[in-house]
């Protein structure tokens, strides 16, 4: 082949030779560039079939532009020889690097994250690479990592069944147990070959391994690979979530991993991954910024006191060497007074700040304090008197002090950061502030009156990103408690949000909001996740990204395990709203665990009994276990509520009062409540009254109107009986929840 001329590609020399066919060095005549030419055997080339499934392969792996993932300029065909042209690359194998010996850490990391990088986005095309491997990974002299024969995998398990010169044992030390099994393959097979890899370049050797393949296979499906060791103890857990026999229990998808690999390289960039043993400490550091006493003459100035504390909190919290305690935990000491040992014992720190706010007139009055909680004494101290336009340079003053009370070594940009504002404008920063302390009551009143004062912030300072996602939130809710419909909100929401965005890319607040737009309004599950996992990633101790992304995607797909696990996250940052402790006892209800579920709930309303949100949820649980005399009042208690209503109605019918819940249909219909909510509460009635074909039809009139209220649809109870009808499939399906 050398010295030939095929198509418009010279072949200038021989790269390589394997199951998957021959590598040429090539140049393209017509261009003027060297490219990689790959033939596939011969035995592989004689079948129709196999050609045509490779060129639908190939074509799918040139719709893939990445800088991870080798790019494919033309599929084309020569003496009846299908061949790929595709761009050359100068550089190692990744296997060539493994044969020296384990990476350094910080170097493996680095590689996992571009091949993850890689894997996302062909996976986000619907692409499953099938083969990854050492072989199929090129590190280049500047440590860009680029994978190969992205989509050629499936031709080369079509050409084993040819012959089995195209089967080879390297291949089969990375197959997953799925594809070692001949099962059904997804994203899921590709996480667990990178897993391989990456135990690969942790170790040296691989995981699973035997003389002859069936003996790799048979390691594969039934052992479990020894313990890696000199690593941080975060990567070994991450290689061996990748590595869980069962598909369910690995990541589910490479966006999911990716966030975790990119939460470990900051870790270890700022040298607190370093130390591998799984004793180790976090030896930062640490402080709690508690809320600030508000001791203005009215309770009207309670959200600026608030905010200033949030704000301290916010620009502390962007500090590597500093652990600070999130907003959320702090403020569950607010209104109270608690020893320095219990604040120590419940935040896990080691010191606070505490203080007071007075405002009169446009003067200003700020006391601080920084106390060692060890030691028990005052550290710092000051007192700022102020005009209220100096309020930003004070909370700038009080960090810098922080920081150098406690010795804080800033790195790269972070004496920019700590200072860094979202606006200059003093009115916007009040009106925001006044909009969240009232978003937080999470009430449709409270709503809607932060609705106004988001809106008057932009209306000072259109570039407010905070203001942006705080009208975006707003927008969102309102689709539940039912001051907007979906047509009103959405685009309102999805302007806001991409406003948010577009002043600042790493808004974690804006990508949450807009994973919950994807969520509840697209029924575009994946993205929302993708989302959710980037504000995750951006700001992990932002409550309301794990919270959302627990309610509105995993629970709502059905992945109930994972729900739990980040609603309990999202408590542990969040300990003082409601609803954000009520995860275990929802997620209980739709694992139709309903004994459990009672007791979770009933803690709760221990805790907080006027609360609406935990009467609703124990009288559906008291209601799926036939209990109506408990489940009623309880239902009675949340009709308050969003679902309220209907759940209402719906157990008025299963517990037998149909008459009750006739008039309560009567009702709804009679009286101003919102078109947008009527369909799905008429439908939970109707079905239990056993009236399916009703409450199909209402279901159709919720999913037309896109109710935020079918977000469950999937999982929840209510309506189980009609989950086999071919018009509740057909609404799955509409919601990308079904096939």
């Amino acid at each position: 082949m050398i010295g030939q001329t095929i198509s418009h590609y010279k072949i200038l020399s021989k790269l390589g030779e394997g199951g998957m066919g021959v590598v040429y060095k090539a140049e393209d005549l017509s261009l003027r560039r060297t490219v990689a030419l790959k033939f596939l055997p011969a035995n592989t080339a004689r079948s129709d079939r196999a050609k045509a499934r490779f060129r639908r392969e190939a074509r799918a792996a040139a719709a893939l532009q990445h800088s991870n993932i080798c790019t494919v300029y033309e599929v084309g065909e020569a003496n009846e020889q299908p061949f790929i042209a595709m761009a050359y690359i100068e550089g190692v194998e990744l296997g060539d690097e493994i044969e020296k010996g384990p990476l350094d850490p910080d170097r493996l990391i680095g590689i996992a994250v571009q091949i993850a990088e890689g894997l996302e986005e062909a996976h986000d095309k619907g692409v499953v690479h099938r083969d990854i491997k050492p072989a199929n990974i090129m590190v280049t002299s500047r440590s860009q990592v680029v994978l190969m024969d992205f989509g050629l995998a499936q031709i080369s398990s079509a050409a084993s069944k040819l012959t089995r010169e195209g089967a080879t044992v390297g291949t089969s030390f990375y197959m997953s147990p799925e594809q070692a099994t001949g099962k059904q393959l997804d994203d899921r097979t590709d996480i667990w070959a990178l897993g391989v890899v990456l135990y690969e370049m942790a170790t040296g050797k691989l995981p699973f391994q035997g003389h002859y393949e069936q003996a790799v296979l048979y390691s594969i499906l039934n052992d479990a690979q020894e313990p890696i060791t000199a690593v941080p103890p975060e990567l070994e857990r991450i290689v061996g979530k990748c590595l869980a026999k069962s598909a369910n229990e690995r990541y589910q998808s490479v966006t999911e991993l990716l966030t975790d690999l990119k939460a470990l390289k900051r870790r270890t960039e700022s040298g607190d991954s370093a130390q591998p043993s799984a004793e180790k400490t976090d030896d930062r550091p640490s402080i709690a910024v508690l809320p600030f006493e508000n001791r203005s003459r009215g309770d009207e100035d309670e959200y600026f006191s608030d905010g200033i504390s949030e704000d301290i909190t916010s620009a502390l919290v962007k500090l590597a060497r500093l652990r600070v305690a999130p907003r959320s935990q702090s403020f569950q000491f607010k209104g109270k007074r608690p020893t320095l040992e219990e604040v120590g014992r419940t935040l896990n720190v080691g010191h606070i700040l505490e203080g007071s706010v007075r405002r009169s007139g446009d003067r200003i009055r700020i006391n601080v304090e920084l106390i060692a909680i060890d030691e028990g004494y005052e550290v710092w101290s000051e007192r700022y008197d102020r005009v209220i336009e100096d309020i930003f340079d004070v909370q700038d003053e009080i960090s810098q002090a922080i920081v150098e009370q406690l010795k804080i070594q800033l790195v790269g940009q972070e004496t920019e950061s700590l200072t860094a504002r979202r606006t200059e404008n003093l009115t916007a920063y009040n009106l925001c502030l006044r909009g969240r302390y009232s978003w937080y009551k999470r009430t449709a009143q409270g709503i809607n009156k932060a609705m106004g004062y988001f809106e008057q912030a932009l209306a000072e300072d259109p570039n407010y990103t905070l203001a942006h996602t705080g009208l975006a939130d707003c927008y969102i809710l309102s689709g539940f408690y039912g001051s907007m419909s979906v047509p009103e909100l959405l685009p309102r929401a999805e302007v806001a949000t991409r406003k948010a965005l577009e002043l600042d890319p790493d808004l974690a607040a804006g990508h949450a909001s807009l994973g919950a737009i994807q969520a509840l309004y697209h029924w575009e599950w994946n993205a929302a996740e993708r989302e959710f996992l980037r504000a995750i990633e951006l700001d992990p101790s932002y409550p309301l990204s794990h919270l959302w992304y627990a309610i509105f995607v995993l629970s709502a797909v059905g992945r109930t395990d994972e729900a739990l696990a980040e609603w309990k996250r999202a408590a542990d940052l969040d300990p003082i709203t409601p609803i954000v402790n009520m995860g275990a006892g929802a997620v209980l209800l739709i694992q139709r665990r309903y004994d459990e579920a009672v007791v979770e709930l009933r803690k709760l309303l221990d805790l907080d009994p006027n609360y609406f949100w935990f009467h609703h949820m124990l009288g559906r649980a008291y209601l799926q276990l036939g209990d109506y005399e408990k489940a009623i009042p309880a239902l009675e208690r949340g009709r308050t509520g969003p679902w309220g209503e209907g759940h209402l109605g719906y157990g008025y019918a299963v517990s037998g009062d149909a008459d009750k819940a006739r008039n309560l249909i009567v009702e709804l219909r009679a009286r101003p409540l919102p078109e947008h909510l009527l369909p799905y509460h008429l439908a939970l009635i109707h079905l239990g009254l056993g009236e399916h074909e009703e409450g199909l039809h209402w279901l159709e009139q919720a999913l037309e109107q896109r109710s935020a209220h079918l977000y469950w649809i999937l999982v929840t109870p209510e309506v189980d009986s009609v989950r086999g009808d071919p018009r509740f499939q057909a609404i799955l399906r509409r919601m990308n929840l079904a096939k």
